[in-house]
């Protein structure tokens, strides 16, 4: 190592991002652990989209500003771990998804997980210190513009 640097030195944008990125790790290898082997991050911004209920391929696109080509291709791999399914359309050249009983499942674990690291979080600060890094956090979000696309479930994957 030429140097090493502490994370409190780091700006905050900086330490988010690296937080994030490690949170999504953890998250992955518990959900691995917890028989959600299949699931990848940018599953995550697609799941995000059928919380609310079944979606034509076309639509996720839209919402996730990638091809229908490539939602088709992680739709495929959500179907095959047995966490899409596909529900009757009207229109027989619309294909639409929604999650199965194993993706909410999936969901629910997922929720779960986040809480108990978050509780994790907290036994080695304070409740306090912990809504203060997320008012924080919250402004720094909005700084960024990135606000209005959690609120909306818009989040995209980075490209």
């Amino acid at each position: 190592l030429a140097y090493a640097i502490e994370p409190a030195e780091l700006e905050i944008t900086q330490l988010a991002f690296l937080v994030g990125s490690a949170a999504n790790a953890w998250l992955l290898d518990q959900l691995k652990k917890e028989g959600f082997g299949a699931v990848r991050q940018s599953h995550g911004y697609l799941i995000q989209h059928l919380l609310s209920g079944p979606r034509a391929i076309g639509e996720l696109a839209g919402l996730l500003g990638i091809t229908q080509q490539a939602v088709s291709k992680s739709v495929a791999e959500l179907e095959a771990a047995g966490m899409i399914e596909t529900v009757p359309s009207e229109d027989a050249r619309v294909r639409r998804v929604k999650l199965s009983a194993r993706g909410e499942e999936s969901v629910r674990t997922a929720r779960a997980l986040r809480r108990k690291l978050e509780r994790r979080i907290a036994k080695r600060s304070s409740d306090d210190a912990l809504a203060a890094a997320k008012r924080l956090l919250a402004i720094a979000l909005e700084e960024v513009g990135g606000s209005e696309a959690v609120r909306r479930r818009r989040v995209r994957p980075a490209t």
